[in-house]
């Protein structure tokens, strides 16, 4: 493996511990994916800076939501929390939203045991040693390319 960096001090910087760092970079830009993509934060709709701030923290609220119940699903079934989908919590989170909020108190308990199974079984393979490209396979948003400014743009266009 090939790592590239400027720190030139080996005793100060060795390469083992850069390597591990850039491999735990990894999980912090995956978290961050989940923020935007699985919660819908890669487009605010707010118009003012205090609107802004109220969705991004709701959004992190919701992360911090979903994460919190992956790491009890992760304690009752005996997994690592690391091994566990976010995608696949979330959408079970969302399938058991509707059962939860109109059973009675007494079914809550079960019903919540089930979603914390359901949770545990949807696992991400271990893919130790992963190098993935800084590509995009596919472009997510199918809006043609602005190749002027918005002003001739408007000046071209505008009726």
């Amino acid at each position: 493996m090939w790592f590239v960096t400027s720190l030139l001090d080996d005793k100060a910087y060795p390469s083992e511990e850069i390597v591990e760092l850039y491999a735990r970079r990894w999980r912090i830009e995956t978290l961050f994916l989940q923020l935007k993509r699985r919660l819908s934060a890669d487009v605010l709709r707010s118009k003012t800076p205090e609107g802004v701030r109220k969705e991004m923290a709701s959004c992190v609220a919701d992360l911090n939501i979903v994460r919190t119940i992956m790491l009890e699903s992760a304690a009752a079934n005996e997994t690592h929390p690391l091994c566990l989908s976010f995608t696949g919590a979330l959408r079970a989170i969302l399938a058991f939203a509707p059962v939860l909020a109109i059973s009675p108190p007494w079914k809550l308990l079960a019903i919540y045991d089930a979603m914390l199974r359901e949770i545990a079984s949807c696992r991400i393979r271990d893919r130790p040693g992963r190098q993935e490209p800084r590509a995009v396979r596919r472009e997510l948003k199918h809006y043609l390319k602005l190749r002027t400014t918005r002003a001739e743009w408007r000046r071209q266009w505008a009726a």
